[in-house]
């Protein structure tokens, strides 16, 4: 049994804690927050084996190039003399390339895949809630182009075991009438699903302290003690921490940790909204809204709406046009929705910690044995978190090491 620090509470931070203390550890999660808030909660609660197209690809440069020039469009970078984005939009650049896709695809939907089951698993298990459905998501194409893409898409998801549908509008118009849509055509994946993500970390933390994990609220990790190839102590706000063996969830902030040891771990923070609003229609097919990058999410008298990737420094400040251009996009897809659109106040964001290549880091850092890292999953953090937590279990149980593709050294990033 080894006594194991998990830095981060987040949806990877508790599967990593779930499947740890299945494994017969101890185990001790901090958070700088009340475990009450961060990209976790406010997603689109999307499990989606369909998305095996990694974020660095060639359609997203293109795409984003022309967005860049829109006030309201789904992807913004807010430039500032930041080397470390500099040096991430660089690698991004590298990898975003046919080449790079070809490579992520298999690892992407073997992991996904597995996250599948895996949350299936729970949920049949009934011992957590997850608000978990199996209802399967449609993607919605407005354009000829995206249709033709996505076409693509579907047909690498084939191959690799994933089924997608291929539906004409008319024959969405017969799976789906109770709803008016105005799309060119959709593709729906009957094996995704959706869960209730704030339901899910509530009833996870809470499974898990029966259980006898202990959870730290509000104590920040500032920095990490290493000696001779090893980590020896966490500091936090309330002080010094040994363990065996250390984890590190900790999103987007990750890197900084990491840096005051001489490493690096290229992240992006992809800066997201999402609103909720009444279900006026009783919809009840989640969806994504491929032309604008809008996912839709139906929790019966309600839908979430999210979307944007604004990449650039953690700010908290919230950009109306953006959400603006979300909510205009409903009605494009939908024409009968009628709703007021939501209120600054009412708008989450939260900070996706991105990739360079769109691959997660899952695996021990170099040159440290007993830090782990599970980070950088960017908008499949949900999707992906329980096969991470997992992957994390099994290292630290056995030694065994996820495929070199996850691995946190493969850019090679030292400041020293």
């Amino acid at each position: 049994m080894a006594h194991v620090g998990i830095i981060g509470g987040g949806i990877t931070g508790l599967f990593s804690a779930y499947y740890l203390k299945r494994a017969g550890h101890e185990v001790w999660v901090f958070d700088r927050g009340r475990f009450t808030e961060g990209c976790s909660y406010g997603n689109a609660g999307m499990i989606v084996p369909s998305h095996i197209v990694p974020l660095a690809a060639p359609s997203v440069v293109r795409k984003g190039l022309k967005w860049l020039l829109q006030h309201k469009s789904p992807f913004a970078i807010k430039l500032a003399w930041d080397a470390g984005l500099l040096q991430w939009l660089y690698l991004f650049y590298r990898h975003a390339t046919t080449e790079n896709v070809r490579w992520a695809v298999p690892h992407l939907a073997a992991l996904s895949l597995h996250s599948r089951q895996l949350y299936q698993d729970l949920d049949a298990a009934g011992e957590v809630d997850l608000g978990f459905r199996a209802s399967g998501i449609l993607m919605l194409c407005q354009s000829a182009a995206t249709e033709a893409e996505e076409r693509h898409v579907a047909d690498l998801a084939n191959a690799y075991g994933i089924e997608a549908r291929l539906l004409s509008a008319k024959a969405l118009s017969e799976m789906d009438p109770s709803v008016t849509y105005s799309v060119r055509s959709a593709i729906y994946y009957p094996g995704d699903a959706i869960l209730d993500p704030a339901l899910t970390m509530q009833s996870l933390q809470a499974y898990l302290v029966q259980r006898g994990v202990h959870f730290c609220p509000g104590q920040e990790v500032h920095a990490l003690r290493a000696e001779q190839g090893a980590v020896k102590a966490l500091l936090t706000t309330d002080g010094e921490h040994a363990f065996d063996h250390y984890v590190l969830c900790g999103g987007v902030w990750s890197d900084n940790l990491l840096r005051r040891l001489g490493m690096r771990l290229p992240l992006a923070g992809g800066k997201g909204y999402s609103f909720v609003l009444p279900n006026t229609f009783s919809l009840q097919l989640p969806a994504l809204l491929l032309d604008h990058r809008v996912s839709v999410t139906p929790y019966g008298a309600q839908v979430r709406f999210g979307g944007t990737m604004e990449l650039g420094r953690c700010r908290t400040s919230i950009d109306y046009a953006k959400v603006q251009g979300i909510y205009e996009a409903i009605s494009v897809y939908y024409p009968a929705w009628q709703s007021a659109p939501p209120a600054v106040e009412a708008v989450w964001h939260g900070f996706r910690p991105c990739s360079p290549d769109g691959l997660p880091y899952i695996g021990t850092a170099s040159g440290l044995r007993n830090l782990h890292i599970a980070a950088g999953h960017g908008m499949l953090g949900v999707s992906l978190a329980p096969a991470s937590g997992e992957a994390i279990a099994r290292i630290i149980t056995t030694g065994e090491q996820p495929p070199a593709a996850f691995s946190p050294g493969r850019f090679a990033v030292h400041t020293r």
